[in-house]
């Protein structure tokens, strides 16, 4: 059985939208696309995943269905807003998993 995700999205303090995708589950990971990619980059790695892990597919700022607001993107900036998602799902100690830009944004 394949559980669906539902979409969400944080606002962040300079305009920025950050969109998410989330599967409710035990074990939350959080993942991480690449520069120039998009969550759709872990369809293949969620489809393939235990159904009921629970699951937030972030799309960082500037990428996918996110917007920039006014400041210039950062890895810290992508780390905040991570946490800003974290944070409104009521995430406290989710595993990170990104890769190349993601994994420097999951480091920070």
């Amino acid at each position: 059985m394949t559980r669906s995700m539902r979409e969400g999205y944080v606002e962040t303090p300079d305009g920025a939208r950050v969109a998410y995708r989330v599967r409710p589950g035990r074990d939350p990971w959080i993942l991480l696309h690449g520069l120039g990619c998009d969550a759709t980059m872990w369809d293949g790695v969620v489809q393939a995943l235990d159904p009921e892990a629970g699951l937030v597919v972030v799309e960082l700022r500037g990428h996918g269905g996110s917007t920039l607001g006014w400041k210039s993107p950062s890895v810290d900036l992508w780390a905040d807003d991570v946490l800003r998602v974290a944070r409104a799902e009521g995430l406290t100690s989710p595993a990170i998993a990104g890769l190349s830009m993601g994994g420097y944004t999951a480091l920070a």
